[in-house]
């Protein structure tokens, strides 16, 4: 799977269009699919399980960044 990617930001219920679909499955995240629809269904965000489900796909645990984001 390639390693080199561009990021952008989507809302939830964009990132489950089809061409975003196809985006996610291109780059190897149709994994997160199932917890985006769950959380545009206003259902909890499982975050261990997520958690744990990159940890058991990767062999390791995801990295993590400081958010540099200022909410007004």
């Amino acid at each position: 799977m390639p390693s080199g990617a561009v990021g952008c930001t989507v809302s939830a219920s964009a990132a489950l269009e089809p061409q975003w679909r196809e985006h996610f499955t291109v780059s190897g995240g149709a994994w997160l699919l199932p917890y985006i629809e769950a959380r545009v269904a206003g259902r909890q965000f499982p975050r261990e399980e997520m958690l744990e489900k990159f940890r058991v796909l990767h062999q390791k645990a995801p990295d993590s960044y400081e958010s540099t984001c200022v909410r007004g």
